[in-house]
């Protein structure tokens, strides 16, 4: 058994970041430039004490070339965030409204501050490149679930193909909108569908569980722990470390064109909301725990975080209406020549090749789910492919 946390964390994290940069040639150059010029301002303004790391997508190799760059600035005093024992009086570079100011007169362009938010960030612009920017302060977990992902997709790359399409699909279907805009109400994160990608996986028998058999800590072991601030200003405990399953080889599976549909249906028909749950931690899809948020339409448990639903705001009016997308969504013929279907707004249909080229659609869905659903129901009927979606 190998922990991550058994890596030499320099290499490791040279290793990943390296990654990162380059995991689509069109875009390293503009990404370096971007993570040197904020190493820069941060060691000119605040120190050389403070490193800056690329998370999220683009280091879990999961990233389009026009995805936006998540970064932290790791702060060395306080590796396991905000313990109980850490000092309360945090150094300036926690205060994201005066890091903005600072960030604004160095030239980058400030496109929004969130200094209220669990994890208050900063999102701006740089010169050299059109790519928007989400800084962090010392919220390590985002780096943790990038490691863990990236693992999950080196182990079977048929869980990089099918995320890469289902973003793809989802975003102009108004199904990947987190944030609750005027009228409409928020949908899934890339994280969720992320994690309902892998579960659903698990479920298959085509992905570990990287987080069972874990040992119990040595006293004194707080290697990959995270301690996170809450609302209420109170704090919880996470443990960052997972297995790395080497040796462990993907059984005989689908193409990725199958595996789309077949998760199409799954989250379509099979799963049962009111009942079930997807739990990375318990293995795939597991009966609801009576004390794990009772009353969510959709619940998604966390890996790192004991007690978060990653879909806590999702409606049983939006449920509803993904099920139905799902539903009518795998009876396009395209999955019967082996292709995938075209996302909306795109040109064409996608092969399987198609995937290493993957780029973003052009558009986002206008009206919500509602309208993405008489579109998509319009689009199938064209094809004379619809069967009484609401029966």
């Amino acid at each position: 058994m190998t922990l991550l946390n058994r890596c030499p964390r320099h290499v490791f994290r040279r290793v990943i970041q390296t990654a990162a940069l380059s995991t689509h040639t069109g875009t390293e150059a503009s990404r370096r430039t971007i993570l040197l010029a904020v190493q820069n301002t941060i060691h000119r303004l605040y120190g050389p004490q403070y490193p800056v790391e690329i998370f999220g997508s683009i280091r879990s190799g999961l990233a389009s070339p026009t995805s936006d760059v998540d970064m932290v600035i790791l702060d060395p005093q306080r590796p396991y965030g905000f313990s109980p024992d850490t000092d309360p009086n945090l150094p300036s570079i926690y205060d994201v409204r005066k890091l903005a100011q600072r960030f604004r007169r160095a030239g980058f362009l400030v496109l929004d501050i969130v200094p209220r938010a669990t994890v208050p960030i900063i999102s701006f612009k740089h010169k050299s490149s059109p790519l928007s920017v989400d800084l962090n302060i010392n919220d390590r977990l985002g780096v943790m679930n990038s490691n863990f992902i990236k693992r999950y997709c080196d182990l079977n790359p048929s869980l990089n193909a099918l995320v890469r399409y289902l973003k793809m699909w989802a975003k102009p279907l108004g199904l990947n909108h987190p944030s609750a805009t005027k009228n409409i109400s928020p949908t899934f994160s890339s994280y969720a569908l992320t994690m309902m990608s892998i579960t659903f996986l698990q479920q298959r028998g085509l992905l570990p569980n990287l987080l069972d058999g874990i040992p119990e800590r040595e006293p004194g072991d707080e290697e990959d722990i995270y301690w996170r601030r809450l609302r209420n200003q109170s704090v919880e405990r996470c443990d960052g470390r997972f297995l790395l399953a080497e040796g462990w080889v993907p059984p005989t599976q689908p193409p990725v064109a199958q595996l789309v549909r077949d998760w199409l249906i799954f989250w379509g028909e099979k799963f049962k909301y009111s009942e079930q749950m997807a739990s990375i931690r318990a293995g795939g899809i597991v009966e609801r725990a009576d004390s794990f948020h009772p009353h969510s339409a959709f619940c998604i448990a966390d890996p790192f975080i004991p007690t978060k639903n990653l879909t806590v705001v999702i409606t049983r009016d939006v449920v509803r209406q993904f099920k139905m997308i799902c539903s009518l969504y795998a009876k396009m013929p395209e999955f019967e020549r082996g292709m995938l279907p075209p996302p909306m707004g795109s040109a064409r249909s996608m092969s399987i090749e198609d995937l290493s080229k993957y780029a973003a659609p052009p558009g986002t869905a206008k009206g919500g789910l509602s309208a993405a659903l008489a579109r998509l129901y319009h689009a199938a009927a064209q094809r004379q492919e619809v069967s009484n979606i609401s029966s």
